[in-house]
């Protein structure tokens, strides 16, 4: 098939996953936190990192990834999200606590599909995706730490309204 695909948490375990990373006549966008990254990059690599080898790396190992698959589209989520595709690295600075419960990164990986279904590249995809999403969580105005995903798709919803 040549559908598009976003990977996201258990695909990581998966040894299905290197062919998949192979195929390039699809839109392939991964997007790891930092401990998924350590699991992606054993199956990768045989190489063992611990998160805060990834955390203090970011820059770096998101480049090694990219010189291996540069036709996939690599959104390392965090503080500071990282999106890379074909050497075109883009730094979302704009993340907020609010978004490390668990729950966000299914919007996310939902918003990126919803995004890819309209036509977008996998990386045009991952940048409006992760602008939408941490905008959408800066602007919830509950408490932090009662944020539901349902919360976050709401402020989604309202995105339009506002820009």
């Amino acid at each position: 098939s040549h559908l598009p695909i976003v990977l996201d948490a258990d695909a990581f375990l998966s040894k299905e996953l290197l062919s998949l990373l192979a195929q390039k006549d699809r839109e392939i966008v991964i997007t790891p936190h930092p401990k998924e990254f350590t699991i992606l990059w054993k199956l990768l690599t045989g190489e063992e990192l611990s998160v805060s080898e990834v955390q203090s790396r970011r820059f770096e190992m998101v480049r090694m990834f990219n010189a291996k698959y540069p036709h996939v589209t690599l959104l390392l989520k965090g503080a500071n999200t990282l999106i890379m595709q074909e050497e075109q690295l883009y730094i979302n600075p704009l993340g907020c606590a609010k978004l490390s419960k668990g729950g966000s990164g299914d919007v996310l990986s939902g918003l990126i599909v919803a995004l890819l279904a309209q036509g977008y590249t996998g990386l045009e995809a991952a940048i409006q995706a992760s602008l939408a999403l941490v905008t959408a969580a800066n602007n919830y105005k509950g408490s932090s730490y009662a944020m539901l995903p349902t919360d976050i798709i709401d402020e989604v919803s309202r995105l339009e309204e506002v820009i």
